[in-house]
């Protein structure tokens, strides 16, 4: 790499073969230049290219715009289901809790001070694929201590996880009737 994009940062290594992908976080308006290298079952490693495989440039403006359930909500987030049972598939229909204390993003105090609903959390909603509300029970509701569940809509297999399909909405002040 040359003087004026600054020097090569070792950020995965050690990495076991079973692991196909990871996530990067970079800084809006810079461009980050990947490379690669690989040891095989021997223990050879080989050399870094001269040059990058890859670059991405970091632009929130050029994110896809993301379909919205419904405008009378101000806040979206996306919900990871991870099944960590490597030998069990989750069926349709499974129950899964949903937690959130000060340890969690985004925290128990934060989606509690969002919610605009006269009785506190009456506005979450859990929607499966930014278009079908599902039925949640919400268990507990304060600003150290959110739990709800829900119903999966889809098999995760064993192992895996679904970060894509699941979102909560919250901070709607007229959210309406909740079938859950």
């Amino acid at each position: 790499m040359d003087s004026t994009r600054g020097s090569w940062v070792d950020w995965e290594l050690d990495q076991p073969a079973s692991k196909l992908y990871d996530l990067f976080s970079g800084e809006p308006g810079h461009i980050y230049y990947f490379r690669c290298r690989a040891t095989d079952k021997a223990d050879n490693i080989s050399s870094y290219p001269d040059n990058a495989d890859t670059q991405i440039k970091v632009d929130p403006q050029a994110r896809p715009s993301e379909p919205w359930w419904d405008n009378g909500y101000s806040t979206n987030r996306h919900l990871t289901v991870l099944n960590n049972m490597p030998d069990v598939t989750l069926p349709s229909g499974y129950p899964v809790h949903l937690h959130f204390d000060a340890g969690t993003t985004p925290s128990s105090s934060d989606i509690y001070a969002a919610s605009q609903a006269a009785s506190k959390c009456d506005d979450l909603r859990v929607i499966y694929n930014n278009a079908t509300q599902l039925d949640r029970l919400v268990v507990s509701c304060t600003s150290s201590d959110i739990d709800l569940w829900f119903r999966t809509q889809a098999p995760i297999n064993g192992g895996t996880e679904d970060s894509s399909s699941y979102q909560l909405y919250y901070g709607n002040p007229s959210p309406g009737y909740s079938a859950g």
